[in-house]
């Protein structure tokens, strides 16, 4: 049987719209009812990666957020959103993209990743310094809401990158330190998150998608899309194909399949998109984009971080968190 990948049109963040294309695009896989049940605790894991409005498309929109909330609630499931930007706190994240004010006024608790546990890493990668956020591994059901993106580290991030997410802020920097001169131990470090993590479900944010370069910085790109899948790997192989992207530059893609970790095979993958049934194989997928190429970047810069950079990250992130402070006691 091949893998269900369900995709949906929605050409804007208005609350209708967006549920409507999600449940659109989780019905091909058996609704929300097959990945939650009555009473389980739902972390819906976005990406929070820095405090920008909601218009510079870097993290996942706040309503694609508070829609997907909503769909777990009429299955009765019990969602909290979390995440562990690499600057700053969830919380201050989502003030400024707009989150925190709608989570708050749906009675949505948002909760800071601190708590964590040591993972072993693929191959002994980064050994002690994989330690993964509890209120991931101990959710009942783990929902990823991705943000499409381009990487100017990693070419795209996509489902299985934002896995990510789930190590602690400041220990990605060290992460990148320790293996910024091996990309594909990065990536195999990222898929084994992605592994021990274990997320029921995908849905990715591609509305309003990141282009040219990322994971901050870049051109908000409208594509109308809203992916759903139970397998990472296979979603990304998907958005490769929309994006005209070579699977083999998406090195979490290369790791992926090196572990056997799900599926990257298009001859195995089936897209139901907008109801209509497409591929194998997937080429039908590439209209999508209407002749307008997806900007990517122009070349991958690698994941190397100084030391420097790394002392002036923790500074930042420590005025990410004083800084609002006391400006408001002012």
């Amino acid at each position: 049987m091949p893998t269900i990948i369900g995709i949906a049109h929605c050409d804007n963040y208005n609350p209708e719209n967006v549920g409507r294309a999600i449940r659109s695009a989780v019905e091909p896989l058996g609704g929300i009812a097959s990945f939650v049940r009555p009473g389980q605790r739902v972390l819906l894991k976005p990406n929070l990666v820095l405090a920008r409005r909601a218009e510079e498309a870097a993290n996942t929109h706040p309503r694609f957020v508070i829609e997907v909330a909503r769909l777990v609630r009429e299955a009765r499931g019990e969602p909290v959103i979390g995440d562990s930007p690499a600057l700053g706190s969830a919380r201050y994240v989502a003030s400024r993209c707009g989150l925190l004010e709608l989570a708050q006024r749906s009675n949505l608790p948002l909760v800071e990743f601190r708590a964590t546990r040591k993972m072993d890493s693929p191959r002994g990668a980064a050994g002690r310094l994989l330690r993964l956020a509890c209120e991931a591994l101990d959710a009942d059901v783990v929902i990823n809401l991705p943000k499409l993106k381009a990487h100017g580290q990693m070419l795209l991030s996509l489902a299985i990158k934002n896995l990510f997410g789930c190590v602690r802020g400041r220990r990605k920097a060290l992460l990148h330190l320790v293996l910024g001169s091996r990309p594909i131990q990065f990536a195999r470090m990222v898929v084994g998150v992605c592994q021990a993590v274990r997320p029921a479900l995908t849905l990715m944010d591609g509305i309003v998608a990141h282009e040219r370069t990322g994971p901050t910085g870049g051109d908000p790109r409208r594509l109308g899309l809203v992916v759903a899948g139970a397998d990472c790997a296979a979603m990304d192989r998907v958005i490769c194909e929309i994006l005209g992207a070579d699977p083999e530059r998406l090195l979490t893609l290369v790791a992926a399949r090196e572990a056997g970790f799900g599926e990257s095979d298009p001859d195995r993958i089936q897209v139901i998109a907008n109801s209509k049934t497409v591929g194998p194989p997937l080429s039908a997928l590439a209209p999508w984009l209407a002749g307008q190429p997806f900007v990517l970047p122009e070349r991958v810069s690698g994941l190397s971080f100084s030391p420097w950079r790394v002392v002036r990250g923790l500074v930042r992130q420590v005025w990410a968190l004083v800084g609002p402070a006391k400006q408001q006691k002012l």
